[in-house]
């Protein structure tokens, strides 16, 4: 990813699978399962049905309040995170 002068990396305003992965410093099935689980966000916008992009913004907001393990297993939290999705597809 480019850098600016201040040596910041600057990011595109729509991050692609391996921007994101190159970012956070994780592997694309590491990034896969997080979605899948629910602890990453969805993408914003899929290009022909196949290529996920986020915007810059949703990056920024998960890293600004990232999901907490505090003690709760991440398999548990998944859990957790989608039996409310479900409760609230019922509930509607």
């Amino acid at each position: 990813m480019p850098k600016s002068r201040s040596g910041t990396v600057e990011l595109p305003e729509l991050l692609t699978v391996d921007q994101v992965c190159a970012y956070l410093s994780m592997d694309d099935s590491t990034l896969r399962r997080h979605r899948r689980t629910g602890l990453f966000p969805a993408p914003d916008v899929v290009l022909s049905g196949r290529f996920p992009r986020w915007y810059r913004s949703t990056l920024a907001a998960y890293l600004a309040d990232p999901p907490s393990p505090s003690g709760v297993m991440r398999q548990d939290q998944a859990r957790s995170i989608r039996r409310t999705r479900l409760e609230r597809e019922v509930a509607s």
